[in-house]
């Protein structure tokens, strides 16, 4: 019994023997790659694909990948690299950013660019290139193995030049698996973040953040940040449920003293807010620690 792989090819033939014309080719093929020659997988994506209405097919993973690489085809090397850093990273990109990103001579990359322009994928903008319909990103992006797509957001987030939006390279970086290099960004979006969709976005990747550190002094600070904005946002509730766990472990105490001064300060903020009428020993101990922070220095963390 042969149990290699089929070829794209036989794949592509066993598909076409199977749905005949009901199912265009283009999908046929796709699925064959997808499916990586296993011919039952390849059934069981055309048939979802077939009976699954357009507007939810990007809801099923398996779905949402053949679609990836029906929209991928022909596309490949150099400028399918570039696709996937302009599908990973939404606001627009200069050449010699791409360049810079994927490690390519900026000629490459330009030229890369200007095949895009011409296949229609890509518009330019003020600050860069970018997709022109930013909704298919969400379909490119399947077309990316999970592999690829942790190597792009690590070169991307290291690309990503001084100044540049924190929750973006926050972002990058715990998308590729580098949580303890996401917690600097996340510390600086922190201050940054208001109630908006950029806030939200901070919010969960600080969550997700601070679940996979090993670090108790990264997650104490990740901690006392996001405290910081939920307090910022009108949630003293969530910020105390925050911070209460680190004084019950004792992780704050790896932490410098003014930081744990702050993180006491934020506590006492989170209970006058939550208990009814405010306590006056607590208001006391607050207006004690904004003093001892204003004479450090540290006060404008705050």
């Amino acid at each position: 019994i042969d149990v290699l792989p089929y070829s794209d090819r036989e794949v592509g033939a066993l598909l076409r023997e199977r749905f005949g014309p009901t199912v265009p080719d283009f999908v046929l093929e796709s699925a064959g790659r997808v499916a990586r020659g296993l011919p039952m997988v390849a059934f069981d994506l055309v048939s979802t694909w077939a009976r699954t209405p357009p507007a939810d097919r990007l809801r099923d993973e398996a779905v949402a990948r053949l679609m990836g690489s029906m929209s991928m085809n022909g596309i490949s090397g150099t400028v399918r690299s570039v696709l996937g850093a302009l599908t990973l990273h939404r606001d627009p990109l200069e050449v010699d950013l791409i360049a810079s990103c994927l490690d390519i001579g900026p000629f490459e990359a330009s030229r890369a660019v200007t095949s895009l322009l011409r296949r229609g994928w890509l518009v330019r903008a003020e600050t860069g290139f970018t997709l022109r319909n930013l909704e298919m990103g969400d379909v490119l992006a399947h077309a990316f193995s999970p592999e690829d797509r942790v190597r792009l957001h690590s070169a991307i987030a290291d690309s990503l030049p001084p100044g540049s939006n924190a929750v973006d390279r926050a972002g990058h970086l715990v998308n590729a698996i580098r949580f303890e290099d996401a917690v600097p960004a996340l510390l600086a979006a922190s201050e940054e973040c208001g109630n908006n969709d950029r806030g939200r976005r901070f919010e969960t990747l600080a969550r997700t953040t601070l679940r996979r550190l090993r670090s108790a002094s990264d997650r104490s600070r990740l901690a006392v940040g996001l405290c910081a904005y939920l307090l910022r946002t009108a949630r003293p509730d969530e910020a105390l449920a925050t911070l209460v766990p680190l004084f019950e472990s004792g992780d704050l105490a790896v932490l410098p003293r003014q930081d744990q001064q702050r993180a006491e300060l934020l506590r006492i903020r989170a209970l006058t807010q939550t208990v009814p009428n405010g306590d006056a020993t607590l208001a006391h101990r607050a207006v004690e620690l904004r003093d001892e922070l204003v004479h450090s220095g540290a006060w404008e963390l705050l």
